[in-house]
């Protein structure tokens, strides 16, 4: 867990999970505008754990059967304070993927057919 595997997929697949459903909190590097602020050390080092986390956490969510992927790109490490923007980008997200969810699950009739006589 944590660092080097931040979403345990194949653990959880090996504990005998027959559907996973991973979420990726993380926004994608290209979804963050630029910030016009001085580049220091500090903030060099998270940019640089940034892209690290990015690639483990894509290595880690290659084994899920779903991936749901709030925008998280207007939610910082430190923005606390918006955790109920937090829940309200993960529930839009979930619901996009629901149907998909609902395939995978086998809660989606089969469609059927019929021919004229």
């Amino acid at each position: 867990g944590g660092i080097m595997d931040p979403v345990p997929v194949r653990l959880v697949k090996e504990m005998g999970a027959d559907v996973i459903i991973a979420v990726n909190v993380l926004p994608k590097i290209d979804h963050q505008e630029p910030k016009p602020h001085h580049h220091t050390i500090f903030s060099i080092m998270l940019k640089t754990m940034y892209i690290f986390n990015n690639k483990v956490i894509e290595t880690s969510l290659s084994g899920a059967d779903i991936v749901i992927l709030p925008n998280t790109s207007a939610i910082g490490y430190t923005d606390f304070q918006k955790v109920e923007d937090c829940i309200q980008e993960g529930r839009k997200a979930t619901e996009l993927m629901l149907p998909k969810i609902k395939k995978k699950l086998g809660l989606v009739p089969e469609k059927v057919t019929t021919r004229a006589v």
